[in-house]
């Protein structure tokens, strides 16, 4: 953990492409003997994570050990009741293996948080066995930018806006990346850069203040080799899950960041992933990194910390960041409830936290629009209704007239962002033959 004040801002430098870290050794040699004014500096290649919260700063740059090792950098900052929370993870895990987290929380004025960002690099080369020039390549990525409370709101007047950022950008590389000490012995880290203008450039922002201090407003801003394509705005909270088709020369390495911030109240979150179009399935993408066997866990603020800085947590909730429930709890069909051939099973079931509390309300209803809860006889196929008033969920099932007389199943599922089963849960039921008058 470093604690000195670090810099964002690049150093202006002649292109070098991957590959020459040892000519640029020489080069920090040199930086390391002259040491005046100008300080020193130490290039680095990717991976590479850096995270600031307020004047604290954590890195893991490859300039000793390995360049594709994992990286991980995580810091905090407390500043009275407040605090702010970052980090950066690196390495060629599939999903979650290459993020940015950033998450700022200001009770009061005077608990006010500086900002918290957060920034990684890497590279990817797409290889073609087909010998084609350029291939297709698909960046996905899932990202939020929320502002929670600003403190100019009508519940603490001060004129302090909340607010969060992300920002990605995909392209060749311009510069290294830089570690070291300016000519007052302050510590600074310098990103790598993509060479503009970049081949992708997203950006995203969410931002509240008094103006409209209740939903806030967003803007997401799409470029295409330096062109803007797209820019749409809304209000409330930017929930981002796109897939986006570049074309990219073969064999030639290419640099991806992602930056992360937020301030006052904020939290932001980005997560791209690369693999190779499906018009080309046959290309092979190769993230420059170490799998990581045992990747951090998102380092996430208690759910009821995030609620007080006034983040919903829907969105977190439809992306998977936050723990799945931990049980379904039925409340019909009763254990073991008899049922005759062709008749209707009316279900009703919660979703529950481990004190056996409803999720909610907004996280119900995103999931519920989302077709991430199922249920069904036997397996779940079936989308799910949500009572409110009730905190239920609830669907109709009906027995088909040719199911076997016997033990049989009611069961519900929850899924994840991808798709995948997150919970799943059974109330066994008793299926009988249409006449008979007593359980088989």
């Amino acid at each position: 953990m470093k604690t000195a004040i670090a810099k964002r801002e690049q150093p202006q430098a002649t292109p070098w492409g991957v590959g020459l870290l040892a000519t640029a050794c020489v080069l920090t040699l040199a930086l390391a003997t002259n040491a005046d004014a100008q300080g020193t500096a130490i290039p680095f290649d990717t991976p590479a994570a850096y995270v600031k919260a307020g004047t604290t700063l954590d890195y893991d740059v490859s300039t000793n050990v390995s360049p594709l090792a994992a990286r991980h950098a995580a810091t905090e900052g407390a500043y009275g009741s407040g605090r702010a929370k970052v980090e950066a993870v690196a390495n060629s895990n599939d999903r979650r293996g290459f993020r940015a987290l950033a998450q700022v929380s200001s009770p009061t004025r005077r608990d006010h948080t500086p900002i918290g960002e957060a920034t990684v690099a890497m590279d990817f080369i797409a290889q073609d066995p087909l010998g084609r020039d350029r291939v297709k390549v698909v960046v996905e990525f899932a990202a939020i930018a929320e502002a929670g409370i600003p403190l100019d709101s009508p519940i603490d007047p001060g004129g302090l806006p909340a607010g969060s950022y992300f920002e990605v950008e995909v392209g060749p590389f311009g510069t290294w990346g830089f570690l070291g000490q300016d000519a007052n012995g302050i510590d600074y880290v310098s990103m790598p850069t993509v060479r503009g203008p970049a081949l992708l450039k997203v950006t995203g922002l969410d931002v509240r203040n008094d103006g409209d201090p209740t939903v806030g407003f967003n803007e997401l801003v799409i470029w295409g080799n330096g062109h803007e394509i797209e820019r749409t705005n809304g209000r409330g909270a930017l929930k981002y899950h796109r897939k986006i088709v570049l074309n990219v020369p073969t064999n030639y390495v290419q640099l991806i960041t992602i930056y992360a911030s937020a301030y006052t109240n904020g939290f932001t979150y980005i997560d791209p992933v690369v693999t190779p179009d499906t018009e080309n399935p046959e290309v092979v993408v190769t993230l420059h990194g170490a799998v990581d066997p045992n990747p951090p866990p998102l380092g996430l603020f208690p759910p009821e910390e995030l609620t007080a800085a006034g983040i919903d947590l829907a969105p977190l909730q439809e992306f998977g960041l936050l723990d799945a429930p931990s049980s379904i709890s039925f409340r019909s069909p009763v254990p073991d409830a008899t049922y005759k051939v062709g008749g209707t099973i009316r279900s009703r079931f919660r979703l529950v936290d481990g004190a056996g509390t409803a999720i909610p309300d907004a996280v119900a209803q995103d999931l519920v629009s989302a077709c991430r809860v199922k249920l069904g006889l036997d397996a779940a196929t079936k989308c799910v209704r949500y009572n409110a008033k009730k905190n239920q969920f609830r669907a109709t099932v009906r027995i088909p007239k040719d199911a076997s007389p016997g033990l049989h199943g009611v069961v519900a599922q929850v899924l994840d962002a991808d798709g995948a089963v997150d919970n799943r849960a059974t109330a066994s039921i008793q299926v009988r033959a249409r006449g008979r008058t007593s359980n088989p």
